[in-house]
Parts: structure tokens; C-alpha cells; sequence
């Protein structure tokens, strides 16, 4: 069977009168990297690992600036609680459990960039029922 040969379309046409125009446009040459030194030591990090570590550092500034605040102290009280920081977690249906795992390794994030350590909780624990106190008076 033969094919039958159809208009062509204005895409069509428009795309063959460019066509040319890319053809004689040349990008400019760009030089290649040097190569990377095999297997040998190289000087100092890699610097997306430096990049890396920089970002790090900003999201736990971050941290810091938000939950340092009287608000954020508040804000960080309320979780540490809410997410059985301060408890064990007695779940017997393992679906439970794994959502309130979950939340507390959320909470444990939170405390880890704020800059707090497991042997700081004591004392959080304490302002935290301290400031829970105080908001429910004032309430």
C-alpha cells in the first residue's frame, strides 16, 4: 500500500524554515575539566561534601533561631511531650507504634539541631511542665 502524501503543517513548515538557521549557528567551544587525579589523595574535600556540610550547618542555625525564641521554647515544650519524649511508648498494635516512633524521632530531630543531648532532657522536661504549667494558668 502506498502512503498518501499529506500537506504539510504550518509546524511543519515552520520548523524546516528554522532548521537552518541551527545549522549555521555554532556554539562557541567549551574547554573539557581537567581530568581528576585517580586513586591518588587528593587535597582536601570534595566540594560538594564542603557545600554539603555549609547547609548543614545553616538548617541547624535555623533551628536555633526559631526554636530559641520564647514562642519556639513553647512550640518545643508542646512536642517533646506530645511525641513521648519523655515517656516509653506502650503500643501493642505495631502499626500504632510505628506511627508514635515516628513522632518521636521527629521530636528527637527537632532537639538534636536545637543542640540538645539526651542527658539535657531531665532538666527540659522539667521547664517544659514548668512553662505547661504557666500557660494553663494563664488560660
Amino acid at each position: 500500500m502506498a502512503r498518501k502524501k499529506t500537506k504539510p503543517t504550518k509546524r511543519k513548515a515552520k520548523a524546516k524554515a528554522i532548521a537552518p538557521a541551527f545549522k549555521r549557528a555554532s556554539a562557541p567551544a567549551v574547554e573539557a575539566p581537567p581530568p581528576r587525579p585517580r586513586g591518588g589523595v587528593t587535597s582536601g574535600p570534595k566540594p560538594t561534601q564542603r557545600t554539603k556540610v555549609q547547609a548543614e550547618r545553616a538548617i541547624a542555625e535555623a533551628y536555633q533561631i526559631v526554636f530559641d525564641s520564647p514562642l519556639g521554647r513553647v512550640v518545643m515544650a508542646d512536642l517533646m511531650q506530645w511525641c513521648n519524649v519523655y515517656n516509653p511508648i506502650a503500643e501493642a498494635d505495631p502499626i500504632n507504634l510505628g506511627i508514635r516512633i515516628g513522632e518521636r524521632n521527629v521530636a528527637l530531630r527537632i532537639a538534636q539541631m536545637k543542640g540538645l543531648r539526651p542527658e539535657h532532657f531531665p532538666t527540659e522536661a522539667w521547664a517544659t511542665a514548668d512553662q505547661i504549667n504557666s500557660m494553663m494558668a494563664g488560660a
